[in-house]
């Protein structure tokens, strides 16, 4: 089956799931069903007199289920099946539902870093962090040479620079001159030195 069909048919039977689930809602199964268990490609339907619905288990983890469309849709799981694919990443998903939540992340990162510079690709959140940014591209960019590598943010001086560095998590911008160690703060790297005294 090609690759199109395929997503249209489980596209298809998640449509008529949604369809079964809001017919059914409310319904109570007869109780007039006979005792019989079958198998159909890891779909087993136990309906027994005890029961007021059918329950369909999963003979892979013995999941139950109150729908064989629910049961099959469970069983993409189990066969890597992942009919539904984000056009922007190609990251693929078990469920329509998951797409769509994952769809929202391209539209908030989207929305977060609005600000954009029209002199290079690189986008900010902030408006006065673009603003910071543009100083690289002028003339004056000579007396802001210390520039932040993770929102471009520029400064005069590098000890201005360190200081907004250690506002990143994982990043140790002061060195001890006597050792390897490194710390977030100014103030930690003196403490250490006392050490080395």
């Amino acid at each position: 089956m090609s690759d199109s069909l395929q997503k249209d048919s489980y596209e298809l039977l998640e449509d008529e799931c949604d369809k079964d689930f809001k017919e059914d809602a409310g319904v109570v199964k007869s109780k007039e069903t006979k005792d019989e268990d079958y198998f159909d490609d890891g779909v087993e339907s136990s309906e027994s007199s005890d029961y007021e619905e059918s329950i369909y288990e999963c003979s892979h983890c013995e999941k139950n289920f109150t729908s064989n469309c629910q049961l099959k849709l469970h069983m993409r799981k189990h066969t890597g099946k992942k009919p539904h694919e984000c056009s922007r990443c190609d990251k693929t998903f078990y469920y329509s539902n998951e797409l769509t939540r994952h769809l929202k992340v391209h539209t908030q990162v989207k929305q977060m870093f609005r600000y954009q510079c029209s002199d290079c690709e690189k986008a900010f959140a902030k408006k006065s962090s673009l603003r910071s940014h543009l100083m690289i591209h002028t003339e004056s960019n000579k007396k802001i040479p210390y520039q932040c590598k993770y929102c471009g943010k520029a400064f005069k001086l590098e000890s201005n620079l360190k200081s907004h560095l250690g506002t990143y998590p994982g990043e140790k911008p002061y060195q001890c001159n006597q050792c390897e160690k490194a710390f977030k703060q100014t103030g930690l790297l003196k403490e250490h030195q006392r050490i080395h005294n």
